[in-house]
């Protein structure tokens, strides 16, 4: 057919895929009070959780690769662990971020939001900016993304109430209010990485995407692939 504007055929889909993109705003309660810069810092060199290594799929040539520089890399520009919140809040407001973010958040969250002091660097957070989010997404997310176990949590906190808080806040703000997104929600404990190296339901991510691709527009049957398995779980990593 004819090209819309932009070049464009009219029947062309503009969809968003963010891997592992969903960090929670969360503060631990262990983690003590807000400290402005010093909730990023750069951050001595320490080896990566060993439940971490275990759940990872070490014989793939590249996770390899990656694990064994994650064990002696100096994080530089981290938050702190369990200070999650209070360190991307200092990030919103000294990179004045404000532009940046989805702005239909921003306006909600200008205007008083939900709560009359529901402030904007909120919509820093995907948890909070996603109910705004208009293109449709399919979004791979781990339970318990490994990334978030280091730095979102504070040490000696449960895996398994991150990823139920992961997987409550993805149904919440993602795929209650939007009909049209889908998710490829697995009970591995990676970050990023994993294309077609997990299978829910009998099905890699690839078919699973382009399923839930084609049926946008149309009454669909399935738009969720969700393993639902509990922390740790070893089988969930494997094609």
């Amino acid at each position: 057919g004819a090209a819309a504007p932009g070049g464009a055929p009219p029947a062309a889909k503009c969809v968003g895929m963010p891997d592992s993109g969903f960090f929670l705003d969360y503060q631990s309660p262990k983690a003590g009070p807000a400290d402005g810069a010093r909730d990023i810092a750069r951050q001595s060199p320490r080896e990566v959780p060993r439940e971490i290594l275990r759940e990872a799929a070490p014989e793939r040539e590249t996770a390899s690769r990656q694990l064994d520089t994650a064990r002696t890399q100096v994080q530089v520009g981290t938050t702190i662990a369990g200070k999650y919140h209070s360190g991307l809040r200092w990030a919103f407001e000294m990179f004045n971020a404000t532009s940046g973010v989805n702005q239909d958040c921003i306006t909600a969250h200008a205007s008083g939001g939900a709560w009359p002091d529901d402030p904007t660097y909120l919509c820093f957070f995907a948890e909070h900016t996603v109910p705004y989010t208009h293109t449709p997404i399919f979004a791979l997310q781990s339970e318990y993304d490994s990334w978030q176990q280091m730095y979102v949590v504070a040490k000696g906190e449960s895996v398994q109430t991150l990823g139920d808080n992961i997987t409550r806040l993805m149904y919440a703000n993602s795929l209650g209010p939007h009909r049209q997104n889908g998710a490829f929600l697995d009970s591995c404990s990676h970050h990023c990485g994993s294309w077609n190296a997990i299978t829910i339901d009998g099905e890699q991510v690839s078919t699973a995407f382009a399923k839930w691709y084609e049926s946008l527009g149309t009454p669909r049957t399935k738009r969720v692939w969700r393993q639902a398995k509990p922390f740790p779980c070893k089988s969930c990593c494997t094609p």
